[in-house]
């Protein structure tokens, strides 16, 4: 994850989670990202 930015919420089977610190990602779930531009750049070059 780069520096400056964070999983702001994840989608799971219809339901909205405020991920926590233990918080594990799923097969699945959609996730939206806040941060930076240059972070979610790199977050989108890496991912897409």
């Amino acid at each position: 994850m780069p520096e400056g930015c964070l999983v702001a919420l994840i989608r799971r089977k219809g339901e909205t989670i405020v991920p926590r610190g233990l918080t594990e990602l799923m097969e699945g779930d959609r996730l939206t990202f806040i941060g930076d531009a240059q972070g979610i750049e790199q977050l989108i070059n890496k991912y897409s």
